[in-house]
């Protein structure tokens, strides 16, 4: 589960590089191309300019100078610019750079989206059912004013390794309240397949009437199977 996560969460991140990355360099483009244009229009302007310088005042109309400012005039190639008309569509390049802006972002978040769901439900939910460790011994002894509660667990052959597994008892009174409960790691600090490992928890014996254990696992209580002999009357377990 982790390594799956950890790999989308890689993933995602190259992906918004690479997003990143493809629009910087369209912007960058778009750039180019927009000064390249001005500098055409300049170009223009100036060549139009020093064309008119040399024809003189000879070539221009003798009423050119008495007209109305105002008015349009059709041959001066300047007056053909269309400097107030609304800007032409936005070119291909600027709307790639929006949806790639657009897409690094969707990506960003949908990573951040499974990391917090994975913490949310990696305690048991999410991880599916895991094959029972199986209990093969279980007794008790009182030790003064406490209930030693000892017992031998077993990770199957073909589960996956346990590492961290705990015990946990839990003491009830005549009434069946639960009047205490202690939670011990076993023995073994990672149970491998096929392994099997000893456990001690010690409780408060007074007013205890009877006793049930289980195992849990990342905060995950872990099924068991029960293959000891014949329980004490005292003892009980949780599947």
């Amino acid at each position: 589960m982790s390594f799956t996560l950890s790999a989308v969460t890689i993933l995602s991140l190259l992906i918004a590089i690479a997003m990143g990355v493809v629009t910087w360099r369209l912007v960058r483009e778009e750039r180019r191309r927009s000064e390249a244009r001005v500098a055409a229009l300049a170009e223009e302007l100036l060549r139009e300019a020093a064309g008119d310088s040399q024809r003189g005042d000879m070539a221009e109309p003798a009423d050119r100078y008495h007209a109305d400012p105002l008015a349009p005039d059709d041959g001066d190639p300047v007056a053909d610019i269309a400097l107030f008309e609304p800007p032409p569509e936005s070119p291909p390049g600027r709307r790639l750079a929006a949806l790639g802006v657009a897409a690094a972002v969707m990506v960003t978040v949908l990573s951040v989206g499974v990391l917090l769901l994975s913490r949310d439900g990696g305690d048991g939910a999410g991880q599916g059912p895991r094959t029972p460790v199986e209990l093969l011994a279980l007794e008790h002894e009182t030790q003064g004013s406490l209930l030693a509660i000892s017992g031998s667990v077993r990770n199957p052959v073909d589960a996956p390794e346990a590492p961290g597994l705990a015990v946990v008892a839990m003491a009830f009174d005549e009434t069946g309240e639960m009047i205490a409960s202690r939670r011990t790691e076993i023995a073994a600090s990672s149970l491998q397949p096929g392994a099997a490992a000893p456990f001690v928890v010690e409780l408060p014996a007074d007013g205890i009437s009877r006793y049930r254990i289980s195992f849990v696992l990342d905060e995950a209580t872990v099924p068991h199977l029960d293959l000891r002999p014949p329980a004490h009357p005292l003892q009980g377990t949780d599947s």
